[in-house]
């Protein structure tokens, strides 16, 4: 009479056991969602990062051909940057999308700009940031569209797990 509650039918331990495998499925689709997450981010940014290098400005900014070589490995280190620093804001934007079940895509776009945001001041970005503006600007579109990225894989079930609202 004093142990754990134990499940009164068969059924319910049928329902017990489909609940937590779609849970632990739905964890497969966040881990993969911040993944992909990560990389549009880090591709975004990158992108835009570089978009200066294209205008004819007498090489202040640095050669697009230079840009381009440097590509590869500003995108590898910005991926591991993006994917440590951001991971914390993650954490709380998923947390509070699965308790409350949000799951639109307004959420989670705006998510990943507060988390961009976060993952900055981590970083130590603000420092100086009047020089490094255009880059911040750049981490907070990444932002933008990796939490849509997100959405894409996994926010749009957020609560699904928990069954009927």
């Amino acid at each position: 009479q004093g142990g754990p509650a134990r499940p009164r039918s068969h059924d319910d331990r049928r329902a017990r056991g489909r609940m937590s495998r779609t849970f632990l499925v739905h964890l497969v689709y966040m881990a993969l969602g911040y993944a992909l997450a990560v990389l549009v981010a880090t591709t975004i940014t990158c992108v835009l990062f570089g978009l200066p290098t294209i205008l004819p400005d007498d090489g202040r900014w640095g050669s697009f051909h230079g840009y381009l070589r440097d590509f590869p490995a500003m995108f590898m280190i910005g991926a591991m940057m993006t994917a440590a620093y951001g991971f914390p804001g993650w954490l709380v934007s998923v947390v509070v999308a699965e308790r409350k079940q949000f799951r639109s895509r307004r959420y989670f776009a705006f998510a990943g700009v507060l988390d961009a945001l976060l993952a900055l001041l981590l970083a130590g970005r603000f420092q100086g940031l009047f020089p490094e503006i255009w880059l911040n600007l750049s981490c907070l579109a990444g932002g933008f569209f990796g939490g849509l990225a997100y959405w894409a894989v996994a926010g749009k079930d957020s609560g699904i797990w928990k069954g009927k609202a």
